[in-house]
């Protein structure tokens, strides 16, 4: 069974960091030290916070709402060394639902959820290459709608 965080109220945990929408961003310890070394003009959707360093990354995804494999577009991590910028790689979102809690607005959460059990209960799916776009349209996608 896939379960949100069990740290905050939402997130989707991986390898020690949570990643949660910005709706959710004030759940994470000294988030406003470093979303304030951010330039004033930037748009992310995403938060992705290190339960180790404590370090953040702003995460652009424009399509996270509209999109049931939403795209990671870039970002800037703010850690100890400062700011670092990373561009789109062809990265993709699965568990969306995970980043929010069931009350969001967004998108369907429930609906969400029920595709999350879909691709899940494939077989002959290489679960360390679904997060590239190229791999989930080449070899899952076709197979879940």
């Amino acid at each position: 069974m896939i379960k949100r965080t069990n740290k905050f109220p939402a997130g989707k945990e991986i390898g020690g960091d949570v990643y949660a929408h910005k709706a959710y961003e004030k759940q994470f310890p000294g988030l406003a030290k470093a979303k304030a070394k951010l330039p004033g003009n930037f748009v992310y959707n995403i938060v992705k916070y290190s339960l180790t360093t404590r370090e953040f990354s702003f995460i652009i995804s424009s399509d996270f709402d509209t999109n049931p494999e939403p795209s990671v577009e870039g970002g800037i991590k703010v850690g100890a060394k400062g700011l670092k910028a990373f561009k789109n790689a062809g990265w993709i979102y699965h568990h969306k639902w995970l980043f929010v809690t069931d009350d969001y607005s967004g998108f369907d959460v429930k609906e969400s959820k029920k595709r999350s059990e879909k691709w899940t209960a494939l077989s002959n799916v290489d679960k360390s290459r679904i997060g590239q776009r190229a791999y989930w349209e080449t070899n899952v996608l076709s197979r879940i709608k």
